[in-house]
Formats: C-alpha cells, sequence, structure tokens
C-alpha cells in the first residue's frame, strides 16, 4: 500500500532528523503494543467504551545522560465507542461501531530521576497525525436497521446508530498523546517497559449534517483513547572509527 510506505519513509526521515539534532552514536527502536479503551463523544456527550487493541514500531534517539529523548512512531489504532441495546428476549448485549487509523506521532520523552518499583518513571507528550482505513459503520448501519423492521428491539430509536455516507468520515486526524511509563532495567542493547497513554482528537472522527438517522440532528463524534502498553526497546549503537 502506497500510503502504508508513505507513513514509514516519513517515520524513518523524523528519526534521522532527531538523531542529528540530539548529536547521539545510535538510537533505540522497537515494538509497543497492548490493550485499548477507545470512547467517543457524540455531541457532547460520552458513549460506552470499548475494549480493543493497537501496536506501533517506534524510533528513539539515544539518550545516555538522560537529559530527554525525542521519539517517533507509526502504528495502527482502533478507535470507536460501543452501545447497548436489548433484543426480542430482553437481554442486554453490547455492539461497537469501530474506525481503524493509521497513526504517525512524534513528541518528546523524559525520564525521571528515581526509580519506583525498580523502574525508572518518565512522561512524554505527542502530537499524531491519523488517516482512517476502514471502518464498520455500513455493518452496524444494517444490523440496527433489521432489528427496527423486524420489531426485535422495541427499545431502540434511530439517533442510535449513524449513516455510513463517506462525505461524513473524516479520512484525516489529528490530535496530542500524553502519558507516561516503568522502564525496567534490561541488558545494555535491550530492554522493556510499560507504559500508559491517553489521546485526545482534536478534530472529529465524523461530521454530520442534520439527518433523519438523528432525529433531523447534526452528528460530531471525537475519539479519545485510553491505552496500555507494552514496549520492547532496542539499541542500535553506532561506532565511529
Amino acid at each position: 500500500m502506497q500510503l502504508s510506505r508513505f507513513y514509514f519513509s516519513l517515520l524513518f526521515v523524523c528519526i534521522l532528523a532527531l538523531s542529528t539534532a540530539q548529536g547521539q552514536a545510535g538510537y533505540h527502536f522497537g515494538t509497543k503494543g497492548g490493550l485499548s479503551l477507545a470512547n467517543q463523544n457524540w455531541n457532547g456527550g460520552d458513549r460506552r467504551p470499548y475494549l480493543t487493541y493497537h501496536i506501533n514500531a517506534f524510533v528513539e534517539t539515544r539518550d545516555p545522560e538522560e537529559r530527554g529523548a525525542l521519539f517517533a512512531q507509526i502504528g495502527l489504532h482502533n478507535r470507536g465507542s460501543s452501545i447497548g441495546f436489548r433484543t426480542f428476549d430482553n437481554l442486554r448485549n453490547n455492539r461497537a461501531y469501530e474506525f481503524k487509523n493509521i497513526s504517525l506521532m512524534v513528541g518528546a520523552k523524559k525520564l525521571i530521576s528515581t526509580v519506583f518499583l525498580g523502574a525508572k518513571p518518565y512522561y512524554f507528550l505527542g502530537v499524531r497525525g491519523e488517516y482512517n482505513l476502514t471502518d464498520n459503520l455500513r455493518e452496524m448501519q444494517n444490523f440496527f436497521i433489521n432489528l427496527t423492521n423486524n420489531n426485535t428491539n422495541p427499545d431502540f430509536t434511530f439517533n442510535s446508530f449513524i449513516s455510513r455516507e463517506p462525505a461524513f468520515i473524516q479520512k484525516w486526524l489529528y490530535g496530542i498523546s500524553i502519558g507516561g511509563g516503568l522502564q525496567f532495567e534490561g541488558g545494555e542493547f535491550f530492554n522493556t517497559a510499560l507504559e500508559f497513554t491517553v489521546s485526545p482528537d482534536l478534530n472529529f472522527q465524523y461530521d454530520q449534517g442534520p439527518s433523519t438517522f438523528n432525529n433531523g440532528n447534526a452528528l460530531q463524534i471525537r475519539n479519545v483513547t485510553f491505552e496500555v502498553s507494552l514496549v520492547l526497546r532496542f539499541l542500535r549503537e553506532v561506532v565511529y572509527e
């Protein structure tokens, strides 16, 4: 996919520039991934959270003196929220609205000069750009229309689902990510970390004008996602002779 190649090329251009700026002989790289608690704000009201996953590849400038590091990462992040409803047998169920986004983030990280639970705490701040790869809105729309047409969900109302019109789905998004973690001691060239992140978007994932799908009202949806990640971190050392 051309878009994926573009993002990966941009990732390594970013880290090359960051490494040059830091003047360090080498860099860290690795993967991070784990669970996401995705949520959305629909016209000012929060929806039910949706438990899903994320995965990233990252590069980070070398920081032997712990003055701070710069990083860049790219990955797949599921955004969305869930909705509860009752079926004809009055059982409570949940279905999730899901947006699969490819995300590129650049930011800065700082270790804290203390030890907690045998690890070094750190915090970071990053800015993100995302591109929406796919969604399940058509599936959700058909599912709820079928429930309504079959009279199997009498408590259901049209404002519980959204229309799958391409013009309403924002393909490009941007936001910030704030977080921290615990960086554990390891070998000379490998260590691990446990990381926590909150990622609110600054623009809308979905922006719909007045529609019968929302009782004649406009509908704007913004993402906010909480993530916990296991980080596998390697050192690539460059020796000048």
